[in-house]
């Protein structure tokens, strides 16, 4: 009797472990066809996709492109030279024009500088000993010509002050600068204004270099993408990849639900109810010793 009930409850753990087993092997089914409907969904997605290579091709060289257009941008480009400070005669104008005003104040200059013509003096002088001589003669007629004379003083005297007021409209602008350096100066701040021009046309060749890279960088971006951005070609690489890891976990489900199905076992539910709580291991030595006993019991009613 103690055999029975040892063999029932062995039948019993086997059975319980059978269902165990059982439904091991329906979750690994199920994980499997789940993995595959997810591996099916991802082959229809990649299967209107352009080719992985392809992709990959492009993704590498839009990787190059983006590389030397980052280089691109980190270019600087030299600082804007500074114009050079013009001297106060010539404040608002270039070097040429600077130039070409020194050059137009000193002549002017030079020609207010001049004396008056002294033939208004000369005929001043004769005017006068040709009044005091007809003075001598005939008083009336030396009055015309005293009258003449007073107005030739006049008009000298009035050349003299409007070349004086016009002489010092040419020279207010410069200040205390002498007349024999304003070309001088003009000449440095022209020279330094080239200098300006020069490093200004510099800059610029330079940046119309940069500019003409930048153009035909995007450019050949734009031929290299055919349509698809960095970002583009990185999802459909991303989508190909899950199909990869997909197709693996695929395979990894199916292997494990077919190593489960293989050692599955079914098993007999026990004959009648099981009240033992012996595991497996103290069953199995429980039955030998049981097995062990009757035999010397039969051994001894032999």
């Amino acid at each position: 009797h103690q055999l029975q009930l040892l063999e029932n409850h062995h039948a019993a753990l086997e059975y319980e472990a059978s269902k165990e087993n059982t439904q091991r092997v329906k979750d690994a089914n199920a994980a499997c066809e789940e993995a595959e409907q997810a591996l099916n969904e991802l082959k229809t997605q990649c299967a209107n996709l352009p080719e992985q290579q392809t992709v990959r091709e492009r993704l590498r060289r839009l990787e190059q492109l983006q590389l030397q257009q980052e280089a691109l941008e980190s270019e600087q480009l030299p600082a804007e030279p500074e114009a050079p400070e013009a001297p106060a005669p010539f404040a608002g104008m270039d070097g040429a024009q600077a130039l070409q005003q020194a050059h137009s104040d000193k002549a002017a200059f030079d020609m207010l500088s001049k004396p008056v013509t002294p033939i208004l003096i000369i005929l001043s002088c004769l005017c006068a000993a040709a009044s005091i001589a007809l003075l001598l003669i005939n008083p009336m007629l030396a009055i015309p010509a005293g009258f003449l004379t007073v107005i030739l003083l006049a008009v000298y005297f009035r050349n003299k002050a409007l070349q004086k007021k016009d002489r010092l409209a040419v020279t207010a602008g410069y200040g205390e600068l002498p007349a024999d350096q304003w070309i001088p100066v003009a000449q440095a701040y022209k020279d330094a204004w080239g200098a300006y021009e020069e490093q200004l046309a510099s800059r610029k060749a330079l940046s119309d270099n940069l500019l003409s890279r930048k153009e035909s960088l995007a450019k050949a971006i734009a031929e290299a993408s055919d349509g698809m951005s960095f970002e583009d070609c990185a999802k459909v690489l991303n989508k190909f990849d899950a199909l990869q890891d997909a197709t693996r976990a695929w395979e990894q489900a199916k292997h494990h639900a077919e190593a489960l199905s293989a050692v599955a076992k079914t098993a007999q539910p026990p004959k009648f109810p099981d009240t033992l709580t012996l595991s497996a291991f103290q069953t199995q030595q429980a039955i030998e010793d049981a097995k062990y006993r009757q035999k010397q019991l039969q051994l001894q009613q032999g």
